[in-house]
């Protein structure tokens, strides 16, 4: 929990974050689907993607894909108007 508590002071700070190891992090500002107002980034590998769940709407969420700057809108499964996506 600690580096999760670290990370999250650093994105509220909007910092760059600094590991034990010497690598240093940049907080990215994903952005939202074109008609949404959130995403809630779920995981990242180590090729710098994020999935996650965002709204496209007031009723509807989808599952995204973010790589190199660009969301991709993962949709829902059938019958479901809300996904959550992880990686």
């Amino acid at each position: 929990m600690k580096t999760l508590t670290f990370v999250l002071l650093a994105v509220l700070n909007g910092l760059a974050v600094t590991a034990a190891s010497g690598q240093t992090y940049s907080v990215i500002d994903l952005g939202t689907f074109p008609t949404g107002t959130q995403l809630s980034p779920a995981a990242i590998n180590n090729a710098g993607q994020v999935v996650g769940s965002g709204d496209i709407n007031a009723e509807v969420g989808h599952g995204f894909l973010w790589s190199n700057g660009a969301i991709t809108d993962l949709g829902s499964l059938p019958g479901y108007q809300a996904a959550t996506q992880q990686a």
